[in-house]
């Protein structure tokens, strides 16, 4: 049965089930012929509340139903539907409901162009490292005068006790003077450090090696032979979008694993930590068509993390599973995805065995 059939049939005998994700779903896949429709219907669902969107505006006027309409098509586009597949669960939405509306014309969205993972990342960086600049500045200016003030009075100081003061008073308060000098002087020179660091873009150690042979960017002999192999493993693993989970993706992923002599590990203690979220994650190597991490070696016993492809992103492996603690996201509490790229790897280190997080990633969930 075809996916719009199968959904006017399940909403005409209780249009309530709208209301019940789970519910609808579950019944929904059980009569859809197409694995692929259904995915499309399952991730708009899941991802945003169109479901209660249509069944609040069942029975109101046409405008309304239009608005409505409009308001579901924006909020399909905010978490990356694809305008064909938008089109598709909106049209599936109306012929279930029976609804007789005319779509009206969608806004041109070609015009805008969307950025790239990795440059939103960069410009993200670049905030957070002026934010830095700026407050490194502003300390290095306090220390500053702080700085010369104390040298104001330690050189005014040590001028009147050779002029014969009283040397016992004098050298004291010289001698704190000294100190708190010496103090501020230190300060001040760690921070012109800091500053420096902040001017050169030096921050982010590790990160910036690993960016580097994802971008074939190293001065390293050793990391520019691994560059193009990186890269490449990491563009095919982005490719894999939401693809059905059937024998060609399990032959996909079996690839990817052999190809670039994949690792794998995962929270080991995630039951424990389901009851208590304050335990800190274990990590343990698994199977890699299991496991919740795929490790991908850099050398020197550095691996950059991913999340396995095909697996369900949702509250218990991002809690439990600690993937909140290895990747940044754009994660929301009671949603499920199933649609994972990666804009930037962890890094972990793995030393006889024991897995080491040394830098958190970014990925991007739809």
């Amino acid at each position: 049965m075809e996916i719009k059939e199968a959904m006017r049939e399940i909403i005409e005998v209780d249009k309530s089930i709208l209301l019940q994700r789970d519910e609808f779903l579950s019944a929904l896949e059980n009569a859809a012929n197409s694995p692929k429709d259904f995915q499309a219907i399952r991730r708009a669902v899941n991802s945003t509340n169109i479901c209660e969107m249509f069944f609040l505006s069942d029975g109101k006027s046409l405008k309304e139903k239009e608005n409505i309409i409009n308001a579901v098509d924006g909020k399909l586009y905010e978490i990356g539907t694809q305008e064909a597949r938008i089109d598709f669960v909106i049209d599936a939405f109306i012929y279930a409901l029976n609804w007789d509306v005319k779509r009206t014309k969608r806004a041109d969205k070609s015009k805008i162009k969307p950025k790239d993972e990795y440059t939103l990342y960069l410009e993200n960086q670049n905030k957070k490292l002026e934010t830095r600049l700026n407050d490194t500045i502003n300390e290095l200016n306090k220390l500053k005068k702080e700085y010369d003030e104390l040298k104001k009075k330690y050189d005014e100081l040590e001028k009147k006790s050779k002029e014969g003061g009283s040397q016992k008073v004098l050298s004291a308060v010289t001698n704190s003077l000294n100190r708190n000098f010496n103090t501020v002087k230190q300060g001040y020179n760690e921070i012109r450090e800091e500053l420096k660091k902040c001017e050169s873009g030096a921050y982010g150690g590790t990160f910036q090696k690993v960016l580097s042979v994802f971008n074939g960017n190293n001065n390293s002999k050793k990391n520019n032979e691994n560059a193009p192999i990186a890269t490449e493993f990491l563009n095919e693993y982005n490719s894999y979008g939401n693809q059905t989970d059937n024998y060609e993706s399990w032959k996909f992923r079996k690839n990817l694993v052999s190809k670039y002599a994949l690792k794998a590990f995962s929270c080991a203690n995630l039951s424990e930590r389901m009851q208590n979220r304050s335990l800190p994650p274990i990590y343990e190597d698994a199977s890699p068509l299991m496991a919740h991490i795929w490790a991908y070696p850099l050398g020197d016993d550095k691996f950059a993390a991913v999340p396995r492809l095909s697996q369900y992103y949702d509250d218990v492996l991002h809690n439990a599973g600690a993937l909140s603690m290895i990747f940044e996201s754009n994660f929301v509490a009671g949603e499920t995805y199933d649609i994972i790229t990666v804009a930037r790897p962890a890094v972990f280190q793995n030393a006889g065995g024991d897995w080491k997080l040394m830098q958190k990633g970014e990925i991007r969930l739809k």
